[in-house]
């Protein structure tokens, strides 16, 4: 345990280190493989995907078309697509969805990023506490979720749909920078490494990307 840090953050980021990432429920009926249908064949209306060097283009329509904001988990693809506002799970989860439908290797990411004392003052404002709601914010970090794509199931992109980025590998200390990243296996067998840029991560592992 980090000394330097009150109680409460120390438990709040065990706490993230164990959190499963987010998935969508299906209903197992026809309004969620109706709903899910929908995204897939708007990802196919809008981005207008050609050939396998566009398989990796970012679905920019998500985050255009879904604001951040807070919602409660579980959450369902047929209530998912009619929501104005979707968290930053459920953006990743969309996207995810888009990428493993163009036959895109996908997997869910974890993100420990930093952000400045009074930003998580503002936000705190703004976010819903409470059952399904998820806990995110310690004093100067943030729990995050983003998508690693890959075309060989070796090197991966990270996209942030959140924010309607790639994030980069390189990454320097200070505010917005990620500390730390978990990769869920590509593959039903997990693969050893991944690289990420020059980087090296392992599947279903934490990853120091800066010192905290």
């Amino acid at each position: 345990m980090d000394s330097k840090l009150p109680l409460a953050d120390q438990l709040t980021i065990d706490f993230w280190h164990t959190y499963p990432a987010s998935y969508i429920s299906h209903h197992g009926r026809d309004c969620c493989h109706v709903a899910r249908n929908w995204l897939i064949n708007q990802d196919y209306n809008l981005d207008s995907v050609r050939g396998d060097g566009q398989l990796l283009s970012a679905p920019r329509w998500i985050p255009e078309r879904y604001e951040w904001g807070p919602n409660s988990w579980p959450l369902f693809w047929c209530d998912a697509i009619a929501m104005c506002r979707l968290d930053c799970g459920a953006l990743a989860a969309f996207s995810r969805e888009v990428y493993l439908s163009r036959g895109v290797k996908a997997a869910p990411v974890q993100l420990i990023q930093r952000l400045s004392s009074h930003a998580i003052s503002q936000l705190r404002k703004i976010w819903r506490d409470g059952p399904g709601y998820l806990n995110w914010l310690a004093e100067d970090k943030i729990y995050h979720e983003a998508v690693a794509v890959s075309l060989d199931g070796v090197r991966i992109q990270i996209w942030d749909a959140t924010n309607g980025w790639w994030i980069q590998p390189v990454q320097i200390d200070g505010y917005g920078a990620v500390l730390k990243v978990k990769v869920s296996p590509l593959e039903p067998d997990p693969q050893k490494i991944l690289h990420w840029g020059n980087r090296i991560v392992v599947p279903g592992a934490w990853t120091d990307i800066c010192a905290e």
